[in-house]
């Protein structure tokens, strides 16, 4: 499916996508304003940049269970997005991937994983739960900043670099 084939229908609300495809091409839905529901099927291994950007009632998205990487703002603005499976098998977060959603309440992201991105998590200020993958050695700048809910963090042991404002206004870390 080309990039931007659905860019801003605003009143497109549920989309199942078929078998087969391989990734969720660049803003393929971005500025979709009333997509609640999305069927990812496990033939997808991407979601590429701008995806599901600013998709701000998107609620629900059932992911593909071989998915290896999320880009580049793919789901920022998804201030109703309160639930993402992260399957393990994820290799790639990119940076401001989750930025401002909001509604998300727990972060636990796979052994697999080996790159998060910069600011990936920043301003999911109802997120209560955060589990780094045992393999990240760096956590970049801004990558949790401003979850307001998290009251503890551990670091992975591996983790040999704290970037600038990484954890940056979490008012209830103890």
């Amino acid at each position: 499916i080309d990039t931007r084939a659905f860019f801003g229908c605003k009143s497109l609300k549920k989309i199942i996508l078929p078998q087969g495809i391989k990734e969720i091409s660049k803003s393929l839905f971005e500025n979709c304003f009333s997509l609640e529901q999305v069927f990812v099927p496990d033939s997808v291994v991407e979601i590429d940049d701008r995806a599901f950007f600013d998709c701000c009632k998107l609620s629900e998205i059932k992911t593909s269970s071989n998915l290896k990487l999320i880009g580049w703002k793919a789901f920022k603005g998804c201030e109703s997005l309160d639930n993402f499976y992260f399957p393990d098998g994820l290799e790639t977060i990119g940076d401001n991937a989750f930025l401002c959603c909001r509604s998300l309440e727990k972060i636990v992201l796979p052994k697999s994983l080996e790159y998060l991105g910069r600011g990936a998590f920043t301003g999911c200020d109802n997120a209560e739960k955060i589990e780094i993958s045992e393999n990240i050695k760096s956590i970049p700048a801004h990558t949790f900043s401003g979850c307001n809910k998290v009251k503890t963090i551990r670091l992975p042991e591996k983790t040999e670099k704290i970037e600038w404002r990484a954890f940056a206004f979490n008012n209830s870390l103890e």
